[in-house]
């Protein structure tokens, strides 16, 4: 094998790597603002929500007997 086609086929792989590299790291963001969204939005579903809440002891104590 020559030098050149060597030094050539080097070129090639490590343009590759780069673009694979590239490629992975914007996947990652997307994922990671895909979690940030949904967790978001988990949050704000908690927020809104108007949950009934009871007053006084109501479902304070559980009694459970089989």
């Amino acid at each position: 094998m020559e030098l050149s086609t060597s030094i050539a086929e080097m070129s090639m792989i490590m343009s590759q790597t780069q673009v694979q590299q590239q490629v992975g790291t914007s996947m990652l963001k997307k994922a990671m603002d895909t979690s940030s969204e949904l967790a978001l939005g988990a949050i704000e579903m908690l927020d809104n929500s108007s949950a009934q809440t009871f007053a006084g002891d109501i479902g304070a104590i559980f009694d459970a007997r089989a």
